[in-house]
Order: C-alpha cells, then structure tokens, then sequence
C-alpha cells in the first residue's frame, strides 16, 4: 500500500474587510456541506501561489492577490493519505462570487464571526491565527 503526502493551499479572501467563506456541495464526496476557504492541490511544477490564484479563481471567479503565508497544518484524511495545507492571506478588489460545482454557497464575514463560520476542523487553525489574520485586515483595510 503506498503513502503519499499531498500538499493543497488555501486562501484567506479578504475583500473590504471582510473574508470568504464557500460551502462545499453537498455532491461532494470529501467534506460535503463543510464551510472552507478556497484552494486546492497544487500541481506539479506549480508554486504555492499560483496554485491558489487558480484554485481561488475556477472556484470562485475572484482575481487574488497572495500576500502572505499564515500558517500551514497536516491532516491525515486516509490510510494512505496527509495532506499539508499551507494558508495564505489574499486580498480582492471585488466581492462578486461565481461559484464552480464544488460548492454551493458563499458569504463574506466580518472577522470576528470567522471562528464560528468555518466547519469544525478548521475551527483550531483559525483561532490559532486569528490575532494575525485581524492585524492583516487592519493594515489592508483600515
């Protein structure tokens, strides 16, 4: 049986001061109905921040611009499988969202509700850099 380690990217979408949230479909086989950040695997030869520009943008239809990483995290999803997730902090010029088929809805929330907007195993990595991400906000936005 053979292990693998995939890494994925997620991008933090700050907008007018407030940051994107997505619902996974409910089609999905991984994390159905699960609130998120957009992102996905990067593939091969790609970077970490051109990965996110794409995923952010076939998922979402929003041009990002990667500021900075926040963090990463680890999460074994199988026997076979860990993914690393390195988070980043983005910023948009607009707000207007087009979803792909992988989720079916979006909202943009005000920083202190951030917490309790995101599914439960995202929960941890949020409040971990929470401090971070509201300084960020602050400094872009205010």
């Amino acid at each position: 049986m053979d292990k693998k380690i995939v890494t994925e990217v997620k991008g933090i979408v700050c907008c007018r001061g407030r940051i994107l949230v997505l619902k996974r479909s409910e089609f999905e086989t991984a994390g159905a109905n699960e609130w998120e950040f957009p992102g996905g695997r990067i593939k091969f030869g790609e970077s970490p921040e051109n990965a996110l520009e794409r995923e952010v943008y076939e998922e979402t239809g929003l041009n990002v611009k990667v500021k900075k990483i926040t963090h990463a995290s680890s999460f074994i999803i199988s026997e076979t499988e860990n993914i690393i997730v390195i988070f980043y902090l983005c910023t948009s010029n607009h707000d207007m969202v087009s979803l792909s088929t992988e989720h079916g809805d979006y909202m943009w929330v005000r920083p202190e509700r951030l917490v309790e907007s995101v599914s439960e195993h995202l929960r941890n990595d949020v409040a971990l850099d929470y401090e971070h991400i509201m300084r960020f906000i602050k400094c872009e936005f205010n």
